[in-house]
Parts: structure tokens; sequence; C-alpha cells
């Protein structure tokens, strides 16, 4: 009755498509939180924990070399990279108009 929720992954592997499913409302509710680095940290969290999930399991069956495992695994990887981008390039941000403050505060000082 419920087997289009499973079908395309491995027998052992019935309670994914679930975890997918919270996996996005998780992420669109990371995005109501307050302060950006809080959602940024969380959703790298998460899809760090569902790599290390996809990668432990596998869950999509094998039909064609193991095309859908190998999309998901993509697809997390540019969820990844994409969620660090954007920590490290706001963290250097910050950290780059603080240090310039700090440098013209001092300057003004000496003079």
């Amino acid at each position: 009755r419920f087997g289009f929720l499973y079908n395309g992954f491995e027998q052992n592997c019935f309670f994914v498509e679930p975890l997918y499913m919270a996996r996005k409302v998780v992420l669109l509710l990371f995005f109501t939180f307050p302060t950006m680095y809080l959602r940024t940290v969380l959703m790298l969290f998460i899809s760090w924990f569902f790599i290390l999930m996809h990668t432990r399991y596998q869950p999509f069956d094998n039909r064609s070399y193991l095309c859908l495992d190998r999309l998901e695994a993509i697809n997390l990887r540019a969820l990844t990279v994409t969620v660090t981008a954007r920590l490290v390039f706001d963290i250097r941000q910050e950290l780059s108009g603080h240090f310039f403050d700090q440098l013209v505060k001092h300057w003004l000082l000496d003079l």
C-alpha cells in the first residue's frame, strides 16, 4: 500500500525517504533562526550528518551503476561546500571589518 515511499531504495533502507523529507523541513526551519551564524552552523551540521548517513547506508538501489547514490552524494557535497563557503565568507568579512576599525582607531590615537 505504501510501497511508493520506499520504491528505489535498498530493502534495508525503507526509512530513508521520511528522513529526506525531515531534512528538507529542518533546513527550512533553520532559515527562520534570527542569527546568521547560528543558521549557517546548524545547516552545516545537518549536511554533514546526512553525508555521513548516506556514506554509511548507500540507500538507493543499484540500478544504472549506482547513479542515484552518486547523484545524492554530489548533491550533499554541493550543499556542504556552499554552506561552508558562506560561513567562511561571512566570518572573513566580519573579521576584516573589525580589523580595519581597530587599525583606524589605533592610528588615530597615535596621532
